[in-house]
This record gives structure tokens, C-alpha cells and sequence, in this order.
């Protein structure tokens, strides 16, 4: 399984390294723009510098999605796909070793931008003399309100990562159901992969308020499928409700995927 997982890392490495690079240059115009700048209020480059660096992290979220997808939709259909899948360990290992991979990426790139995050917050600090209640002043100023609950913070990160997994097991499920109804390539078939996406978030962000009657229903607890993180206030009880359901739904879809290849798809 580790080998394949390193068959997987190889696959995408080039994009992820276009991707660090383009970052470096994002992080490279603010850090001068940071150096430019008379004041906190002031500093085009610097602005500049900020704009990027959240693109890219935006950019860089998209892109592993999309290229994990890809990438796996690629090897039901390919040649090379089809000895990935005829490989001499069980098909829940090749697709564990698929989800694993494009799963430890996103927790790289998120960690790595977090990080990244808070050292330019702590540069700024530094270069205006500013502290933590000033910077917020100033970013309330420029119209955003950031609130913080430090106690569910831990909880918060788990709920991300976990409901990021679960995305990464929908996509790979849809995909092998649309092969069930499309065995070759059909111009509907992307479309009919995404509805099943659709519909599986729905389903399981759905059956997740059941358990957790306070959730509030908007567009962004379908992705996430945590109701309590788009609540008005991020509430511990619903964030664990949240993590475990999650987890459940990922669970199945993993099994689900991988049964599917196995019985019911001529690879």
C-alpha cells in the first residue's frame, strides 16, 4: 500500500511544486510590499501580496479535488489505470492508498498555509508595532469580522479535516457509481457524477441535522456537512456529531467504492 501511495505522490508532484512555486512568488510580493509600507493601512504590494497568497490557497484546495478525481476517474478507463486496479493487493488498499494520498496532500497544503498564515500575521505585528486587538481593529476597519472561539478551535480543525476526507470518498463513490450506468465515456457522464455528489452531501448533511436538531440548513453546511459550523456560534456537542458522522459517511463510502470496483465493474 505504501508503494502505491508513492506511485500516487508521483502523479500529481509536478502541479504541487507549480503550485509552491507560484506561492513563493505570492509570498515573495508581500514580504516586499510588507517592507514598502509606511503604515498599516498602506502598502498597494503588500495588498497584492495578500490577495495571492489566499488564492492560491483557494486555487490549491480546488486542484487537489479536482486532480484527485481526475486522476481517478483516468485509471478506470486507461491502460495504466486498469494494472493499477489488477495490482497483487486488495482493492480496498488501492483505494485506500488513493484516498490517503490525495488526503495527506490537502493536510500538507493546509497545515503549510495555516503556518504560513501566522508567521506573515506575526511579521505585520512586528513591522507596525501592532497587537492582536489593534489587528483586528484594522481588519474590522477594512469590513471583516473575525470571531475566534478558542475552545472549539481543535475541534473546529478536526471537523475540517474530516469532513474534507469525507468529500474525497463522495467524489470517488459517485464516480464509480456513474461507471455502473456509463461504462465508457458519455458526454452526460461528468454531469451525472456531480448530481450524485450533490446528492450523497445532501443526504448525509440531512441525516446529520436529524441527530443534531439545533443545526441550521444553508449551502455551505452541504459541503461541509457539520450543521454546527455554520451555526451563529460553533458549538462543541455538534462539531463531535459532526466529526462522527462524518466519519460514519466516510466509512461507507470507502467500503462502498471499493466493493463497487470489485464486483460490479469490468475493469
Amino acid at each position: 500500500m505504501f508503494k502505491m501511495m508513492k506511485y500516487e505522490f508521483r502523479k500529481s508532484l509536478m502541479p504541487i511544486l507549480i503550485i509552491l512555486g507560484l506561492t513563493v512568488v505570492a509570498e515573495i510580493v508581500y514580504l516586499i510590499g510588507l517592507g514598502t509600507a509606511e503604515g498599516f493601512d498602506d502598502g498597494l504590494t503588500m495588498s497584492i501580496g495578500v490577495f495571492c497568497l489566499f488564492m492560491m490557497g483557494m486555487v490549491s484546495y480546488i486542484y487537489l479535488l479536482i486532480n484527485g478525481e481526475v486522476m481517478f476517474e483516468r485509471d478506470l478507463k486507461n491502460k495504466e489505470g486498469y494494472l493499477v486496479f489488477m495490482a497483487p493487493i486488495s482493492m480496498y488498499a488501492v483505494i485506500g492508498a488513493k484516498l490517503l494520498m490525495v488526503f495527506i496532500e490537502t493536510a500538507i497544503f493546509t497545515v503549510g498555509y495555516a503556518l504560513l498564515g501566522l508567521t506573515d500575521i506575526y511579521l505585520l505585528l512586528r513591522r507596525f508595532d501592532l497587537n492582536v486587538d489593534e489587528l483586528m481593529q484594522g481588519l474590522k476597519r477594512a469590513g471583516f469580522a473575525i470571531s475566534i472561539h478558542k475552545n472549539e478551535l481543535v475541534l473546529a480543525a478536526i471537523a475540517i479535516f474530516v469532513a474534507i476526507f469525507m468529500i474525497y470518498t463522495f467524489s470517488y463513490l459517485a464516480t464509480s457509481l456513474t461507471r455502473i450506468i456509463f461504462r465508457e465515456k458519455n458526454a452526460f457522464s461528468n454531469l451525472i457524477t456531480f448530481v450524485i455528489f450533490i446528492a450523497l452531501a445532501i443526504a448525509t448533511s440531512k441525516l446529520t441535522a436529524l441527530v443534531y436538531s439545533g443545526a441550521s440548513t444553508n449551502g455551505v453546511e452541504i459541503f461541509i456537512g457539520n450543521p454546527a459550523m455554520t451555526a451563529s456560534r460553533i458549538d462543541s456537542f455538534g462539531i463531535v456529531v459532526g466529526i462522527v458522522m462524518d466519519a460514519v459517511f466516510s466509512l461507507c463510502a470507502y467500503i462502498s467504492t471499493a466493493w463497487i470496483l470489485k464486483r460490479k465493474i469490468d475493469l
